[in-house]
């Protein structure tokens, strides 16, 4: 295994036992924000598109409450706060 790859694992496993530690409210917002940096900076981005264009095709149907959900956002956080 690549070093790369050691050090990625090392560095999710620290970060799952802080967020083990934290409250859950706080470890929420915190991953959210992860999660808004990293599609803001288009880490991932066209992976996590194709896995959802994969999605919708399995489920049609809730195509639509992403949509409307996501639609007028810019950030998943925004859309988290509707």
């Amino acid at each position: 295994m690549p070093i790369s790859h050691t050090l990625q694992y090392c560095a999710f496993i620290y970060n799952a036992q802080i967020m083990r530690i934290l409250a859950r409210r706080t470890a929420l917002f915190l991953g959210a924000c992860i999660g808004q940096f990293a599609w803001r900076t288009g880490i991932r981005r066209s992976l996590v598109l194709s896995n959802l264009r994969q999605a919708i095709l399995e489920h049609p149907d809730q195509y639509l409450w992403y949509h409307r959900r996501w639609r007028d956002s810019d950030s998943p956080l925004e859309a988290q706060a509707s």
